[in-house]
């Protein structure tokens, strides 16, 4: 509907501005000069041709203005996907290599050569925290009589 408009527009805009240069009144004259050519089916195809062109044109500079839109919105989510991959890869704190831990007592010797609590070690080195309980062997070894 609204490609029609468009052309309705157009050719009311192309009557006006002939009518204005009076390019009917030369183009009639011209053809009556030139009868044998038979310049009215001519200027009829011409018409035609023009009006499917120019619906050709608009479907194409539609499409054309989607697939353009459609980009940008796909620019906009690869930005904002860059964006939440560089916060995450700013949170993420890995321990590599390899770590002197006491067999005993499982502290952490730390670069500095002292030991630390393997809780203290890790929390220090990553953004893991802990939480303290006793797992089942451990209490029955430690606190037997109090079960």
């Amino acid at each position: 509907m609204l490609e029609l408009s468009i052309i309705i527009i157009a050719a009311v805009f192309g009557v006006i501005l002939g009518h204005h240069i009076q390019f009917f009144e030369v183009f009639y004259q011209w053809s009556r000069v030139h009868e044998e050519w038979q310049i009215d089916e001519i200027f009829t195809a011409f018409i035609i041709l023009t009006i499917g062109l120019s619906i050709f044109s608009f479907r194409r500079w539609r499409e054309q203005v989607r697939e353009h839109s459609e980009l940008i919105l796909l620019m906009v989510e690869k930005e904002m996907m860059i964006v939440e991959l560089h916060e995450a890869t700013e949170k993420i704190k890995i321990l590599k290599g390899f770590l002197p831990i006491c067999s005993h007592c499982k502290k952490i010797r730390n670069d500095e050569g002292y030991w630390q609590q393997l809780e203290k070690y890790i929390s220090e080195h990553s953004e893991a925290q802990f939480s303290h309980g006793i797992c089942p062997t451990c209490a029955k070894e430690h606190y037997s009589e109090l079960l």
